[in-house]
Parts: structure tokens; C-alpha cells; sequence
């Protein structure tokens, strides 16, 4: 977010998390602290995240796509701006923010693979003030993974995955239907899954590619394999 206001930015951590596909550019999870100020952005070819971390709550104006939000922001809130929508902020406190950027690409890949459907009929659609526990929580293990000394491209995958098709179920512009996936893996595609894991133990593994291996979408494998190993509730 470009600051307007006079004082310089502190910036407590920024962590760019690797993506199996695009080499860095599907997510990115920025974690920083802003005296009082406003700022304004706008990312043409990303979906962006904006969720308070501050232990108290601050008084912000929002406003994008015509709208305009005034009032409270309490931690784990959170405010969605999707790609090409100019996003301006003013805050009264010292804000302490967490910014998850998902692409556009990457997001109509899981529309196309996941849901099987026109990427073009389904757009984000912005909001304010929101507040969602599974939205939360995603996004703080985010956060968790990204901070370790080497972050796992498979949890992050994984995490991207879910965050997306959630952010699809809950807050676009139609409700697309999930399929719904029951049972976990045959155990001949597990094995294959499981061999082809230890033989690539001291490798970064990536969720596209043991989702590629049975031709599947990265959500679809996400689910089966931990309904598999009985880590899926």
C-alpha cells in the first residue's frame, strides 16, 4: 500500500512464498506495521487480503469500487479487494496488518480445474469489515508457514488452494457448486503417491506436482490425500 502520510512505514516482515507453478507469483504474504496515515493501492492482476492484527481496535475509512466503509476494525476482521480495484485506507491508530495477494491466473486456474467452470462468469466481490473463522485461520497458517526458516511449497500450496476455493464458495459473484469428494485415494494411487514422496524426500515438493502424477486438480488431490491419511475433517 503507498503511504501518504508523513511518517515512514515500519515494516516488521515480508515473506514472498514460494508457489510450485509460478515460481513465487501465485501468493504473497506481507506482514506490516503503519503509524497513523492513509494509503491507497490498486493490483491489477491480484486479489488482495487486508486482515487486522492489531490487538486493539482502530477507526479506519475504507472505500473502493464506490463504496465507502467508516468505523471500527478489530483484529482477524478483514477487507477484500479484488484484482484491478483501486483500495484506499485511512487509519487513526497504529495499524498492524496482514496482506494476502492471490493472482488473478492462478485464480481462474482453480475455477477452471476445481469447479470446472467459465473463469469468466465468476468474479471476487468487494467488501468491508468481514469475518470469517475459516478465512482466519488460513490465513494465519499462512503466516506460521511463511515465517519458518525454510516454508513448505506443499503446505503452501495447499493452504492457496483452500483459501481460493473458499473465497469462491463464500464471496463471488456466484456461488459456485464444489463437487464433493469422498472415499480418499485408491490405495494403487496412493502407493504410487507415497513412492514417488520418498524418493523425492530431500526435494521441495510441490502439490502440483503429486497432483499431477494421478492427473488431477490441486484441490481435488489436497482433499483425497488427506481424507488418506485420515488428516482431512
Amino acid at each position: 500500500m503507498d503511504k501518504t502520510a508523513p511518517q515512514q512505514t515500519a515494516v516488521t516482515a515480508y515473506l514472498n512464498l514460494p508457489s510450485s507453478e509460478q515460481k513465487g507469483k501465485d501468493i504473497h504474504v506481507h506482514q506490516f506495521q503503519n503509524p497513523p496515515g492513509e494509503g491507497q493501492c490498486q493490483f491489477e492482476a491480484e486479489h488482495t487480503l487486508f486482515m487486522s492484527l492489531a490487538p486493539r481496535p482502530l477507526h479506519y475509512v475504507q472505500s473502493q469500487d464506490g463504496n465507502t466503509f467508516t468505523g471500527l476494525i478489530q483484529k482477524g476482521d478483514f477487507s477484500l479487494a479484488p484484482a484491478g480495484s483501486p483500495f484506499f485506507a485511512r487509519w487513526e491508530g497504529h495499524e498492524h496488518c496482514l496482506e494476502v495477494k492471490l493472482t488473478d491466473q492462478f485464480v481462474r486456474k482453480v475455477v477452471q480445474e476445481t469447479l470446472e467452470q467459465d473463469c469468466d462468469r465468476i468474479s471476487l466481490v468487494p467488501g468491508f469489515r468481514m469475518r470469517d473463522p475459516q478465512i482466519e485461520t488460513i490465513a494465519m497458517m499462512l503466516l506460521t508457514e511463511g515465517q519458518q526458516n525454510t516454508a513448505s511449497s506443499l503446505m503452501m500450496d495447499s493452504l492457496a488452494n483452500v483459501l481460493t476455493v473458499h473465497l469462491l464458495r463464500q464471496y463471488a459473484t456466484i456461488q459456485p457448486h464444489l463437487p464433493v469428494y469422498d472415499g480418499g485415494i485408491p490405495q494403487r494411487q496412493l502407493a504410487q503417491v507415497l513412492d514417488y514422496m520418498d524418493v523425492h524426500l530431500e526435494q521441495d515438493l510441490k502439490l502440483a506436482d503429486l497432483a499431477q502424477l494421478l492427473d488431477m486438480s490441486q484441490f481435488h488431490f489436497s482433499r483425497l490425500f488427506k481424507q488418506s491419511m485420515g488428516q482431512w475433517h
